[in-house]
């Protein structure tokens, strides 16, 4: 047999299946286009119908159809105290969070949230995105989903809730049958046994059980919002796409009634517009903060070629610049990660690997003790 005629054939199926598959996922685009834009033309007219009757939505409710796009002056109103919420979230502020006053643009999230509006957030980090929902999530009725597409950004943001006695918790993939159980029966209980529920993209995608659950708090108005942190994921013009993150619009079709909030760090108007398609919200308030971090400081180094000088410009900087202080080596694989670590720790400096093929609890107990300064840096690819 012609071993290079037989390639060609087999490179030939393969990018006949390619193409297949692409022209597959883009008639799955369209029919979710095609969904969502039925969708709001049945909810605009069982509206019609509601007001033919004499029916009167309750004024927390959220409208079915299309909003308009909100001017800045209309925005500006969001920006007040003068809400039905507004006592209740300034107390929760400095009670619960131990904050004295808000950010720039938080109030507003904050208020526009509670409002019932869907909203996408651009704020860089450290400026208090998470706040956004968290501190509205504890003022409402019910729980709060977040989905968020790290495990280690579930274990920050609820090492932290738990620290200020606020109940939160969350599935992914190493989460006990138990944990799981005890998780899915609190979504039904009135009384709201925790404020928020943190789960990744996948478990939203592959988990019938968790969308029953979520179908059932919906039906009793026990979810309150919907939470999309990293939201840039969800389009394929994004850096970080996840190909989970595109089948999220399910959320919005099964839920119409709860807000949306979605939260990135960056994204581009054409990213963004993609994820307005991809979550099947329609004229979404975005809002986007400054980018000027007058807190940072950037330094370029030229890399040596050799690995050992290399190591010793990496264990100077952390022993002199960052003495005493932990932080985080990026590199490029697992191996990397296993390697650096490795090399760190024969010249005295506490460091951990940390990525997706280690152990749950081994990776999770690292996190921990990297948050608590007991560990100086642990290198993530």
């Amino acid at each position: 047999m012609d071993v290079g005629v037989g390639t060609k054939d087999v490179q030939a199926e393969l990018d006949s299946v390619e193409a297949e598959l692409e022209l597959v996922e883009l008639q799955i685009t369209e029919l979710l286009d095609k969904q969502a834009q039925l969708t709001s033309q049945k909810n605009a007219l069982l509206l019609q119908l509601e007001e033919a009757c004499g029916t009167v939505r309750p004024s927390s409710s959220k409208s079915l159809g299309p909003e308009p796009m909100m001017s800045k002056q209309e925005l500006q109103q969001y920006d007040g105290t003068d809400f039905p919420w507004s006592k209740e979230v300034e107390q929760h502020l400095k009670n619960s969070f131990h904050l004295s006053k808000f950010r720039p643009l938080q109030l507003r999230a904050i208020n526009l949230t509670m409002a019932g509006k869907d909203l996408f957030l651009v704020m860089p980090t450290g400026r208090g995105k998470s706040l956004c929902f968290q501190l509205p999530a504890v003022c409402s009725k019910g729980f709060t989903l977040v989905i968020t597409p790290l495990v280690s950004l579930m274990e920050d943001q609820i090492m932290y809730l738990k620290s200020i006695d606020i109940s939160a918790v969350m599935l992914n993939a190493s989460s006990s049958k138990e944990h799981a159980k005890l998780v899915m029966a609190g979504m039904m209980d009135p009384k709201a046994p925790f404020k928020l529920v943190y789960v990744t993209p996948e478990k939203i995608a592959k988990s019938k059980l968790l969308m029953s659950r979520l179908e059932k708090a919906y039906n009793a108005k026990l979810l309150s919002r919907i939470a999309v942190d990293e939201v840039h994921c969800c389009s394929q013009w994004g850096h970080d796409f996840r190909p989970d993150y595109k089948l999220l619009g399910i959320l919005k079709r099964q839920f119409p009634m709860v807000p949306l909030f979605g939260l990135t760090a960056t994204a581009t108007s054409s990213v963004l517009k993609d994820c307005e398609k991809i979550l099947c919200v329609q004229q979404p308030v975005t809002i986007t903060a400054s980018f000027n971090r007058t807190n940072l400081y950037y330094e370029v180094r030229i890399k040596d070629s050799d690995n050992d000088a290399l190591m010793s410009d990496i264990t100077s900087l952390i022993k002199g610049k960052y003495k005493d202080q932990s932080g985080i080596v990026y590199v490029f694989s697992q191996k990397d990660a296993e390697m650096v670590s490795s090399e760190l720790k024969k010249r005295d400096i506490s460091a951990y690997p940390y990525h997706a093929n280690m152990d749950p609890e081994e990776k999770s107990k690292v996190h921990r003790r990297w948050t608590c300064n007991k560990i100086q840096s642990h290198c993530r690819c």
